[in-house]
């Protein structure tokens, strides 16, 4: 979250006309800097509504909108193959007295509405012979079950049938065996 930098004089250190000794933020204005991938760039647009969560305040969500979109990409080397992203800024439009600057926090911007669809993490769903399986908990084990993939990312997927909000999936397939451990 974007904020006011500690000055750097200390104690006995002389002060001069003009000089800035201490920044208060502007608390009532507070924005998150974010990046998008260029994939999801195209469908954003200023003044879309946002989620805001910081990590610190645990539980609470804030209500949120897209302030700003840079108009060009940055390479981001942290993983192979390199991407590109685009900074954003989402303005936070609720107030609590337990923001301040620096916190870490996450963004979600609603791209697009699908009614009767399931979200869910790349890692509940698995490739068997060219289908796409989950593993819905069945008692106490656990069953196979074909779903239909609408739409994916790296890290979710959308699954348009085969699913029933509220079921339990696993995030491993429980039919590989597990290397014994000696």
């Amino acid at each position: 979250m974007n904020g006011g930098s500690a000055p750097e004089f200390k104690e006995g250190d002389r002060a001069w006309a003009g000089a800035g000794v201490a920044e208060i933020p502007d608390l009532s204005s507070v924005q998150l800097s974010a990046r998008v991938d260029e994939s999801d760039r195209g469908r954003l647009k200023t003044d879309q509504p946002a989620e805001i969560r910081i990590d610190a305040l645990a539980g609470k969500e804030f209500k949120g909108s897209v302030a700003i979109i840079s108009p060009l990409a940055k390479l981001d080397y942290s993983s192979w193959p390199f991407t590109k992203n685009f900074d954003i800024a989402l303005q936070v439009l609720e107030s609590d007295p337990g923001i301040r600057p620096g916190m870490s926090a996450t963004g979600r911007i609603a791209i697009e509405r699908i009614p009767n669809s399931i979200l869910l993490s790349s890692q509940a769903v698995f490739d068997k012979n060219g289908r796409s399986v989950v593993y819905v908990l069945h008692g106490s084990g656990f069953e196979e079950r074909m779903v239909q993939v609408g739409r994916r990312t790296k890290a979710e997927l959308l699954i348009s049938s085969g699913l029933s909000a509220g079921e339990k999936v696993a995030l491993q397939d429980p039919t590989q065996e597990k290397p014994n451990s000696q």
